[in-house]
């Protein structure tokens, strides 16, 4: 068997990525390659764009031709589908230079737009999930067993009629088949730092003392979601977990091989079955694993004391909620299914606890109006919370997500490759889904932050404070004013900026 070298590419999805975490998809996928005796490499695209900005941006082909001075024999891309403009380019070019060369897409950036790909730029495969397990029964039949290779779960091909077809993926429902990842062909010093640079700047309010010396590396102790929030995308309504051995088994591999003192855990949903977490609490408990954890993944009407207090005592030191809105009437909307008086209960069971929290917002959202918004300003206000402990998300219409399929049928999005070409992230909000005026809109999500904020110090006596944030509220309102809200039209503006800039001070 000859080896073949396969390139696995992390893309850039905005106009300046500044993602932190290492690309764990790759790093599985490259393990499971390396496992059936042929070769692997990352390229991680963000990660170039933001240690070497001199060599690597993203408004030209510098990332792409730089993957196209490597030597390999399979493209793997691996990515969300807010990168797809990035990802078109890079297949166009790989297939001007390198024709015949096999593609291979996963993630939500291929089944979701998979007729994208047929018309601008056919790849040969698409993944459907579960990496590891497509990959690695790809390289034991690619390229002599093509009809072997036809009947791969999960795996999606190119046929005749340049239409894709493929078998649904079989799914263990026990991920402990998974090797312990290593980190050795990534810089992890670079991700551990952005790591602790950001649970330290977003995340350490409250009573969690932060230690400079915290080393974070990110802990996926389950993959998948039952719920069907409609502006979430999913391949499967599975939770599917590892065994509480496995995951005490792995934090202490972490911890001795890499120096790691602290997890953020990247679950979609982690409280969702007590009787596991139970179990993987009382693992860490037993071995006296001290760690810290950082979690997300938390659903408020399933918490209660007892689980929080062994969380606590496990180590968790904040848990974030998909709380996403204080209006039942968004809720609904969102099929959120809680309800607002089980999002207080929990978040009030973490302050009875002494555990921080975040509470994750999304504005926005079709059906939102002053009401419901004026409606989630009471709730955090009732929760004396400040903006620093709820995260404002602007919602985001993502191909393969019933808001998506929404924002079609009512003509907000006429032409998908359009809208993804000009897709920022959500912190954005391009396409208004609401029906004030964008501006208008999003100053009141600027006035609501301050609202919370202003009644937290003001409860406090904190005046100078109250001056503060009200300074801010314009800054920002002005920054909304007059940043064009689309991807091209901010890239244009930072190209005149620093021309304008390099005028003043005579800069070739």
């Amino acid at each position: 068997m000859s080896t073949r070298q396969v390139l696995l590419v992390n893309p850039a999805r905005y106009l300046k990525d500044t993602y932190i975490f290492p690309p764990l998809h790759l790093l599985y996928i490259a393990q499971s390659i390396r496992r059936t005796g042929h070769e692997a490499e990352i390229v991680d695209i963000p990660y170039l764009i933001n240690t070497q900005p001199e060599k690597f941006n993203l408004q030209d082909d510098s990332g792409i031709d730089y993957v196209l001075s490597k030597d390999f024999d399979i493209l793997g891309i691996g990515s969300v589908v807010s990168s797809y403009s990035y990802c078109e380019r890079l297949v166009k070019k790989v297939r001007e230079k390198r024709d015949g060369l096999p593609i291979i897409i996963g993630g939500s950036l291929g089944l979701p737009v998979k007729e994208l790909w047929e018309k601008h730029a056919p790849v040969d495969y698409i993944c459907e999930s579960d990496g590891e397990l497509v990959i690695e029964q790809f390289m034991k039949c690619y390229p002599h067993n093509k009809e072997a290779l036809r009947n791969i779960p999960g795996l999606h091909y190119l046929n005749e009629d340049g239409k894709y077809v493929g078998n649904k993926p079989e799914l263990p429902m026990s991920l402990d088949y998974i090797p312990f990842l290593t980190y050795e062909e990534v810089d992890l010093e670079y991700y551990v730092e952005n790591q602790r640079r950001w649970i330290k700047n977003v995340l350490c309010s409250g009573n969690y003392q932060f230690r400079e010396d915290e080393r974070f590396l990110p802990l996926l102790m389950s993959r998948g979601c039952v719920y069907e929030c409609t502006f979430c995308f999913h391949f499967n309504r599975l939770h599917r977990k590892h065994s509480p051995k496995y995951i005490a088994d792995y934090i202490e591999f972490m911890m001795h091989k890499y120096g790691a003192t602290a997890f953020q855990i990247m679950d979609d949903l982690i409280l969702i079955n007590k009787k596991w977490l139970h179990e993987v609490c009382d693992e860490i408990i037993k071995r006296g694993i001290k760690v810290s954890f950082f979690s997300s993944g938390g659903k408020p009407n399933i918490v209660d004391k007892e689980i929080l207090e062994k969380m606590k005592v496990a180590g968790f030191r904040r848990i974030s909620y998909g709380i996403e809105s204080g209006s039942q009437t968004m809720l609904d909307i969102m099929k959120k299914k809680t309800k607002v008086q089980d999002n207080y209960k929990a978040v009030s069971l973490m302050k009875e606890v002494g555990m921080p929290c975040t509470v994750n917002i999304v504005f926005g959202m079709t059906g939102e109006t002053k009401k419901t918004m004026n409606e989630t300003k009471d709730f955090l206000v009732s929760l004396d919370l400040t903006s620093k402990e709820y995260y404002a998300a602007l919602a985001t219409p993502y191909p393969g997500s019933p808001l998506f399929q929404h924002v079609l049928d009512k003509g907000i999005v006429e032409d998908t490759r359009e809208y993804l070409f000009n897709l920022g992230g959500y912190a954005d909000y391009k396409y208004n889904l609401t029906d004030m005026p964008r501006r208008k809109f999003l100053n009141k999500v600027i006035d609501l932050a301050y609202q919370v904020d202003r009644a937290y110090y003001k409860k406090r006596n904190q005046c100078r404070k109250i001056l503060s944030i009200t300074l801010e509220k314009y800054i920002k309102m002005i920054y909304h004013a007059i940043v064009p809200p689309d991807t091209r039209g901010r890239i244009k503006l930072k190209a005149r900026l620093s021309d304008l800039i390099k005028g003043i001070f005579g800069m070739k």
